[in-house]
């Protein structure tokens, strides 16, 4: 009875799930339509048929639940759960509130996984990508740790992807200096319902990011 209820949870084909495959089809999978070079807004867009996409559902909120936080042993662990948690609900409901809906338990996931170290365990592209949800932060301590990341890849030999962290570093002082200044990114206020002020709208035209 016990193997049949935990199989439910997991929707058949779900429970077989691991860590590495999130990241290999996120990152590597020919399936998808992926911005490889990872410039500006880091696009990384799945081409998921209507089956994928409810698999995509239900494994963002097995992880919002914490259903899957026994993955929390490792780095990639840690960088799955970050991409279902923070790049999921981006591609899955982009401009809504639900696309954001997650980020505060994948900005704590990020720090707790630095704090344990596991990002050093990650090579300079995953690390990038495992640092989003702080990089696309609206809290300015978390933004700040982020950019202290950047600067370290940036400065890290990286078969000539310096220069792409370099751009993700830029694009994250312009953020902080968006929160510092507004106290949250005047980008967000449509899809979460907030009215934006005419120096936010202003902003937002003069503003190379999107979200």
């Amino acid at each position: 009875m016990k193997t049949i209820l935990v199989c439910l949870l997991c929707l058949s084909s779900l429970c077989a799930v691991e860590p590495k495959s999130i990241v290999d089809e996120w990152l590597h999978s020919e399936e998808h339509v992926v911005v490889r070079t990872l410039h500006r807004e880091l696009a990384l867009v799945p081409k998921w048929d209507e089956e994928k996409k409810g698999e995509a559902i239900k494994l963002v909120e097995m992880a919002g639940e914490g259903k899957l936080d026994h993955w929390k042993s490792n780095a990639k662990g840690y960088l799955a759960l970050s991409i279902l948690l923070n790049q999921y609900p981006r591609a899955l409901w982009p401009s809504s509130t639900q696309a954001y809906a997650l980020d505060e338990g994948a900005e704590r996931l990020v720090i707790e996984g630095i704090e344990l170290q596991f990002d050093r365990d990650l090579s300079p592209t995953e690390r990038l990508i495992f640092y989003l949800p702080l990089i696309q932060s609206e809290d300015v301590s978390r933004l700040k740790v982020a950019i202290e990341k950047l600067r370290s890849l940036a400065a890290t030999p990286s078969d000539g992807k310096e220069a792409v962290f370099e751009e993700q570093l830029e694009m994250a002082l312009f953020r902080l200096s968006l929160v510092e200044r507004f106290g949250r990114l005047p980008q967000r206020n449509e899809p979460l319902g907030r009215h934006s002020s005419d120096e936010e709208i202003q902003a937002m035209h003069q503003s190379p990011i999107k979200h």
